[in-house]
């Protein structure tokens, strides 16, 4: 064995590994948050965060800490400022392992539920939904498919724990799975000689019905491993196996007992029990046994308005054909059905598609299904037939017109439809059915019945319907257990095999639920979840205690720890019944009701609220608030899981199962054979015990006449088999209980919902946390760790260790067995020959069972493993020394027979070597004389040649001479017959026709008469065939006219009901109207009356922003003949003595969205205009102009910036330190107050020269000409894409970006876009998995090989457009349809715009407003959508598009198409070919909105450049100086702007006027509208000045294209190179 070194050290690491850690300066830590929201269910409330230590404060136990956002989402922004101090008692200990996501939580060194929630979400993101808590399995729903879950190879693999030696190391090495836990079970099955059960838990949705399906095929598929059972089965041809049945049951279950709700859409509405019976000795499986729990009849008749009804229903209707449907009356003028044409579907929803559930395939299924389960064809038919008379049922209709409670009941209107429900229940007299529906229950001895009232009439009919549905269910799991159940547990079977065999069974029973009205059923529902709440509670803990106190280890039961005994407690509430003589018991809830339901005459729903204010109203578990419930009808109950309010209105009514007695013996009496079995639950070969028959689910004769009183019972017996009686503490009750029922090992599957939104990749920790809690997970670790997890009787713990017990190594374990041996002396001497000693407190004695820790169970294996490597070392050498001596023993008779053999082998090669020799010898002698003979054949065969040729000659001649003589002779005697062959021939032609002519004459002598008769029937076959089509037209018209006459008839009765349905649905309607009207007249005061109260406080704020307004207009237009100096300034200072076409940017619209005098003290119009003049006169005009919240930007033709606004985050380009606020931008020169300096000591600032500059709300974003981008200004929300959210004041380059590789950029708010030349789009700030991040991260598209050219952003979305011009679109804003897609759905990820795709256009532009976009095709039309309010689309219509819509523009000339496109805040701008400008919406000019394009007179803006609109065309007019080239719009939350650019042609000279057209238009559609400086076209740089036109500096790329070689441009406008 080992050195007591050896164990030592292996015992300080097994316990090094258990010892938590504490909290140390540098290490991590948990830390509770105090703001956390346990009800929120969106994820963004997290309940623990994790913090790094900073210091210890011990002596008033307080913790400094700062959150390490890498490790855990901290959104709390206290908790982000900085370093703080928190209770030590607010933190938890941090645990490496759950970083990896440990497969079984009981071996975590850190206990805590921090760590515990930790460890869970790190294994569900990767898809490992499956963690052991011990024994216990819990199972997260992913709500999505994972990948060979239940392949055969997942299987195999599994199987594996069966057959291992050692079951627990197996179990460790395989991942959790519900595979595991079912082979566990299988194995203590056969290796403990004891019935097994799998409870599985969880609330409704959280995939319980999946988990017991996987588990079911899991066992079902265990036959395979046991090979002698094989050959016994014997299965007929054509019949599927006893597994594939058990399988087969799951889709009839699901089909008649599951329904969509709004947690789950497919709720088992019933709960099952599923038994398993195993052969013991060989372990194949004989058959299945189901019993079935409380089915939801309810449903039949009502449900919520997002829930349906059970499936069946819309199976039938979907899947079944036509003649199916014809035959159970369930076709509507010979074509299906739809679900709301019938009263018990309609109120309910369906599936939008057939991705979710598809009815017609699972139609298809069940009824291969039952055909695999042996249901005979009139059995499927009943079957058919009672699921559509459920459907007619609620169709019947009834009327109160001649109703007298003296005894004329209620009319039946609509008899056709209470025919089909006789015609399918098989009852010969409707009427028997109708007396049953429509009068009270008869009393004794009275003849005559009371009738009910209308009411009462539809509650009897809903009754039938639920009762029906609800006996169907209960026959149909009866007939599959017919099919499933071993013979020895039908009728006449032998119940003597019953000692062989043991059970596994599934438990699979309705989950938690709450919804916004809770009834009686979920009380029924939340009480089994309590009750299994508990049998968990007392498996775990109270088992525990129960053992350790038996086995004579009360010592040990200090370490254990309980939780709350909330569901005790709930439990007691409800079903307590009070005993006589003890005071402290009290009736439960659930009790009095059934009470209440069983007396006579029954009380309201206030006798139940009295008792519970009376018997309860101090019980801390249920709360009743009087102040929110005044009619004293709903009180809330305080459950393990979660509070729920019931509404008790309901509670006797649902109790009680109200059909009436006579109409339930009329239904059973009166239909056909099969109807009957079905309704009375008979299936012939059933066993039912005589004692079972009253409690049992599947009992015929129970007498109980409530819902509780027959749940209570299943309940009850439910617990009996899962053994919940010997779970009690107490070893007396223990052994008392024992023969009530039988021992039973558990096993917990605990389901767990991850979200309420039932989608996959969702966590919510605040659910997950609140399910783990209440489920007890953490302290049944803490009763597994801290005790002994590992217990075996001591016959079992030495017939494993035998190896290691020294006394016995020369007996065997059968002859100790037999002998009766001591084996606990034994354990004792096997552990202290392994430890000496060493290992005590490790292990613990007692009565019957050994207890040893985990630790203690690894080093056990190890000095097994050890002992066996020696034991087998052994037996090897032993086997080696006798085969040496074996061989030595036969080696020297092998060497005499070897020498033999070879001396026999040398004398037989030498005879082979002779006989060779001799052979060839002879072989050479017949070569010899066959050449010899070879060459006299050959002198012979030449003399014979030349004879043979003289001979041949010779009779050549001979023959000619004869052929000559003959010929003579047969040419004379051809000629000869030849004539008298001719002369014979004519002679018999003349005879013939002379006797053809004589007999035809004889013919027809003969025949005259029969011709004569042919004749005549001739003609009279032809006048018969006239008189029959004049009968026939003749009563076409009789016809015609008597259909004529009903047609009429029917018209006129057709008119008239219509006249009645159009004068009803009139009346209707204006009732409606004059609703609305009323409603839309106090709407409309109410708004008169709110505008009346704004202007009274808000008068002077409209004045002033009016007064903004025109200041500013003024200030930028103001009036033609007050300031001509001002108008002339662009003439006077233009440099037109270049004799070049110089380029300046002119404002032509100034819209004011908010008061702008807080941001700019002076007019910002006086700024630009300070601003544009000094430029204008420096020779270097501005270009762009680029507006934010707070500020301005722009730039000059050198590319220079200027910047003005207020600078708190330094979006001016200057520190806010450096005297750079407010109110140094006003009255100052801005050539020198407003240039943005580089900082040289930066050299991620420095950019070359401008190519693009776009501005956020208070941040900026400059394009540089090499590609890169550089950003400043406010980064509170990571907008500037650093990584942090540090404030920039100077421009800094994006690191993240693609170096040199930026082709555009855009934002607006806080959001931003760039793209790549290599087709890829960036966007920064973004939400990625739950985390914000500020770095730029590449945008996944449909393809990727698509490439993006242009990118354009709006408020909170936007828009992309690709080499191939299609139109992507995204964004959380989609209120007003501005993503294009029809609808209002926000989109998370580019999708393509499908309407602009089918059009087959190639869009070329496109550019964003506010919430509307514009876009540009390489045709020249323009497409527009989004927000339409205010007429910024342009159709004529202030309605807003959802889809792109074509915009004509209406234009006189054909080919004047659009060149550019420019989309404002709430305005749009188009520039055609012929240089006029359109526009639409509203902006500073237009206050009134404009629908449809309206010419922008530029007259009237800057009459200085355009003084007249005979210059506003091309260029063909020779007194033309200006050219609009270029229109830009730039907007943001307090302006909006519009400015063109003006081409200057006055100076050019020896050019023709169509030349300067056509190189502006060039130029025009090679300008892209983002792009500051115009494109370098070498064609037509010598028309404009240096400063216009710059050649780049920068050397491209790739290989130059040629000179005058066309090329699209990313974007798809046309540049020359």
């Amino acid at each position: 064995m080992f050195s007591d070194e050896e164990i030592k050290e292996m015992l300080v690491e097994a316990a090094s590994q258990k010892v938590s850690a504490q909290l140390n300066i540098g290490e991590f830590c948990w830390f509770r948050n105090e703001e956390y929201d346990e009800n929120d269910m969106s994820g963004d409330s997290y309940p623990f965060f994790v913090g790094k230590v900073k210091d210890l404060d011990e002596e008033n136990e307080l913790v400094t800490l700062e959150t390490n956002t890498d490790r855990s989402p901290c959104n709390e922004y206290k908790y982000l400022e900085g370093p703080f101090q928190i209770s030590k008692t607010m933190t938890m200990e941090y645990s490496e392992d759950a970083e990896e996501g440990i497969r079984d939580m009981i071996d975590l060194n850190e206990l805590n539920h921090s760590t515990l929630l930790f460890n869970m979400k790190k294994r569900y993101v990767r898809d490992d939904i499956n963690t052991f808590v011990g024994p216990t399995l819990l199972i997260i729903n992913p709500f999505k498919k994972i990948p060979n879950v239940m392949s055969e190879e997942t299987i195999e693999r599994y199987m594996s724990i069966i057959t291992a030696e050692n079951m627990l190391q197996r179990k460790k090495e395989l991942d959790p799975h519900i595979f595991s836990v079912a082979a566990t079970a299988f194995r203590q099955l056969k290796e403990n000689k004891q019935k097994q059960a799998i409870v599985i838990s969880g609330e409704s949705g959280a995939g319980k019905t999946e988990s017991a399906k996987i588990a079911m095929k899991f066992l079902t598929a265990l036959s395979s491993l046991s090979g002698e059972g094989k050959e016994e089965k014997k299965v007929e041809e054509g019949e599927a196996t006893i597994e594939k049945k058990i399988l087969d049951c799951n889709p009839v279950l699901e089909a008649f007992g599951n329904a969509k709700t709004v947690r789950n859409n497919n709720s088992s509405r019933f709960g099952k029990y599923v038994k398993l019976v195993f052969n013991l000795r060989r372990g194949d499986i004989l058959g299945a046994e189901t019993l079935n729990y409380l089915l939801e009849k309810s449903r039949v008749c009502k449900q919520s308005s997002e829930e349906r009804n059970y499936h069946i229903f819309y199976h039938l209707i979907k899947g079944a054909d036509l003649e199916m449907l014809k035959q159970l009356r369930l076709t509507v003028d010979d074509e299906r059905p739809d679900y709301t044409m019938f009263n018990y579907l309609r109120e309910g929803t369906d599936f939008p598609d057939d991705t979710v559930l598809d009815d017609k395939a699972l139609y298809d299924e069940l009824i291969q299904v039952f055909k695999d389960l042996n249901f005979t064809d009139e059995e499927q038919y009943g079957v058919w037939r009672t699921v559509a008379a459920c459907l007619k049922i609620g169709e019947i209709e009834f009327s109160e017109e001649n109703f007298d409670e003296s005894g004329v009941p209620c009319d039946i209107t609509n008899k056709n439809i209470l025919e089909d429900v006789a015609f399918l229940l098989g009852m010969e007299d409707p009427h028997d059915l109708e007396v049953e529906i429509v009068n009270k229950e008869p009393m004794t001895g009275v003849t005559i019945r009371a009738p009910l009232k209308l009411q009462d009439c539809y509650d009897a009919r809903d009754s039938l319907a639920k009762d029906l549905f609800n006996k169907l269910f209960c026959w149909l799991v009866q007939r599959m257990n017919l099919t499933i159940l071993p013979k020895f547990m039908l009728k006449g079977g032998n119940p003597s095999q019953a000692s062989t065999t043991k059970t596994i069974g599934l438990l699979d029973i309705f989950g938690f639920e709450r919804f916004k009205h809770n009834f009686f059923e979920q009380l029924l529902i939340n009480y089994t979840n309590e009750k299994l709440h508990k049998l968990y509670i007392s498996a775990v803990f109270d088992a525990e205690k129960v053992e350790l106190s038996n086995e004579g280890l009360g010592h040990c039961l200090k370490n254990l720890k309980y939780p709350d005994n909330t569901g005790v407690e709930v439990i007691k509430l409800l079903d307590e019944k009070q005993r006589i003589g003890q005071a402290n018991t009290k009736n439960g809830i659930c009790t009095v009701t059934d009470d209440f339901s069983k007396s006579q005459p029954r009380p309201n729903f206030d006798a139940i609220m009295d008792f519970v204010m009376q018997n309860h109203g101090d019980n801390p578990k249920i709360q009743i608030d009087f102040k929110k419930d005044k009619n004293r009808d709903k009180f809330t109950i305080v459950h393990s899981a979660k509070e729920v309010k019931y509404d008790i209105k309901t509670f006797i009514v649902k109790n009680v199962d109200s059909i009436s007695p006579s109409l339930e013996k009329i239904v059973a009496a009166k239909g056909d054979d099969q109807i009957s079995m079905i309704y009375s639950n008979f299936v012939p070969g059933i066993k039912v015990d005589e004692d079972e028959e009253d409690s049992s689910p599947r009992g015929k004769k129970s007498n109980l006449k409530t819902i509780w009183s027959k749940f209570s019972v299943q309940m009850k017996n439910l617990m009996l088999e899962l053994a919940e009686p010997l779970l009690d503490l107490g070893e007396g009750n223990a052994k008392k209980k024992k023969a009530v029922c039988e021992p039973c090992e558990l096993h917990f599957l605990r389901c767990i919902k991850p979200n309420e939104l039932k989608v996959s990749d969702f966590f919510v920790d605040s659910m997950t946390l609140m399910q783990m809690t209440y489920m007890g997970v953490l302290e049944s670790i803490e009763v597994k760790q801290k005790n002994f997890p590992y217990r075996r009787k001591f016959q079992d713990f030495f017939h494993r260790y035998e190896d290691l017990c020294n006394s016995t190594a020369s007996k065997r374990y059968d002859t100790l067995v037999k002998e009766g041996a001591n084996f606990k002396k034994l354990c004792e001497e096997i552990l202290e020959t392994c430890f000496r000693g060493l290992a005590n407190g490790l292990f613990a004695f007692g009565h019957k069972k050994l207890f040893l820790k985990n630790e203690l169970v690894l080093l056990m294996e190890k000095c097994r493993t050890k002992a066996q490597e020696k034991k087998a070392y052994a037996v090897d050498v032993i086997q080696r020394s006798f085969r040496i001596k074996m061989n030595n023993s036969k080696h020297h008779d092998k060497m005499i027979k070897v020498h033999r053999i070879q001396l026999f082998w040398r004398k037989r090669e030498e005879m082979i070597r002779a006989a060779k020799i001799k052979k060839f010898i002879d072989k050479l002698k017949d070569i010899f004389r066959r050449t010899r003979i070879q060459v006299n054949r050959e002198k012979f065969e030449l003399e014979s040649r030349k004879k043979i040729i003289k001979w041949m000659r010779l009779n050549v001649f001979k023959q000619k001479l004869l052929r000559f003589s003959l010929n003579g002779k047969i040419v004379a005697d051809l000629f000869e017959e030849s004539w008298l062959q001719i002369r014979e021939e004519a002679e018999l032609k003349t005879a013939v026709t002379v006797q053809r002519i004589f007999k035809g004459f004889l013919e027809k002598r003969k025949h005259d008469k029969a011709v004569k008769l042919g004749l005549k029937a001739k003609y009279d076959c032809a006048s018969t065939k006239a008189l029959r089509i004049i009968q026939k037209n003749f009563r076409g018209v009789l016809v015609r006219n008597r259909l004529r006459t009903l047609h009429h008839a029917a018209a006129f009765i057709q008119g008239h009901m219509r006249m009645r349905w159009l004068s009803t649905l009139f009346q209707k309607m204006r009732f409606e109207i004059r609703k609305i009207q009323r409603c839309t007249r106090k709407f409309l005061i109410r708004k008169k009356k709110m505008k009346e109260r704004l202007m009274e406080f808000f008068p002077q704020e409209i004045a002033s922003l009016e007064n903004v307004r025109n200041v500013e207009n003024y200030a930028m237009f103001g009036e033609p003949e007050e300031d001509e100096d001002k108008n002339n300034f662009f003439k006077n200072h233009t440099p037109y003595n270049l004799k070049k076409v110089n380029l300046f940017s002119q404002i032509v619209d100034v819209q004011l969205l908010c008061d702008t005098s807080d941001v700019y003290e002076t007019p910002w119009s006086l700024h630009w205009l300070q601003l544009s003049q000094e430029m204008l006169t420096n020779d270097t005009p501005i270009q762009r102009i680029s507006l934010g919240s707070t500020h301005t930007l722009a730039v000059n033709s050198k590319s220079k910036l200027y910047s003005w606004g207020w600078n708190e985050f330094g979006q001016l380009g200057t520190s806010p330190d450096e005297e750079m606020k407010r109110e140094i931008r006003q009255g100052v020169s801005a050539a020198k107050q407003l240039s943005v300096h580089v900082d040289s000591r930066n050299p991620a600032s420095a950019f070359g020269r401008v190519k693009q500059i776009v501005s956020g709300e208070d941040h900026n974003l400059i394009r540089d000409e090499s590609g890169n981008v550089f950003a400043f200004g406010d980064n509170s929300k990571g907008q500037l894409g650093m990584g942090h959210y540090k404030e920039i004041h100077t421009p800094t380059r994006i690191q993240a970006l693609p170096e040199n590789s930026v082709k555009e950029i855009s934002t607006c708010g806080n959001q931003n876009l760039a793209c790549t030349t290599s087709g890829k789009v960036y966007i920064w700030p973004c939400v990625k998995e739950g985390h914000k991040i500020s770095i730029p991260q590449c945008i996944g598209l449909e393809s990727p090989k698509t490439k993006i050219c242009s990118v354009s952003c709006g408020y909170n979305f936007g828009v992309l457009l690709s080499t191939q011009g299609l139109v992507y679109s995204f964004g959380k804003n989609n209120s007003d349809g501005q993503l294009g897609h029809g609808d209002r759905d926000p989109r998370g990820f580019p999708e393509i715009i499908d309407s602009l795709k089918q059009a087959g256009e190639k869009v070329e532009v496109v550019d964003c407003g506010f919430r509307h976009v514009i876009a540009r095709t390489s045709l020249g039309k323009i497409y527009t959508w989004g927000w339409g309010l205010n007429g910024q689309l342009g159709h004529g219509e202030k309605f807003s598009e959802l889809s792109p819509r074509h915009l004509n523009m209406d234009t006189k000339k054909r080919k004047n198409k659009c060149i550019q496109i420019a989309a404002g805040y709430e305005h749009s701008v188009v520039l055609m070919e012929n240089r006029k400008i359109y526009w639409f919406g509203r902006n500073g000019t237009l206050l009134e909105p404009t629908y449809s394009p309206a010419k922008f007179d530029l007259t009237m803006k800057i009459p200085s450049i355009f003084p007249s609109s005979d210059q506003l065309g091309g260029a063909t007019n020779p007194n033309i100086e200006f050219i609009v080239t270029k229109i830009n719009c730039s907007w943001n939350k307090t302006l909006s702007l519009t400015d063109i650019i003006v081409a200057d042609i006055r100076s050019l000279e020896n050019i023709t006027p169509h030349q300067i057209q056509s190189a502006l238009k060039t130029l025009s559609n090679a300008w892209c509208s983002d792009e500051i400086e115009p494109p370098y076209i070498e064609s037509i740089s010598k028309y404009f000045s240096v400063n216009s036109m710059k050649k780049p500096t920068i050397p491209p790329k790739t290989k130059p294209k040629p000179k005058n070689a066309m090329k699209l441009s990313p974007r798809g406008k046309r540049r020359i190179y």
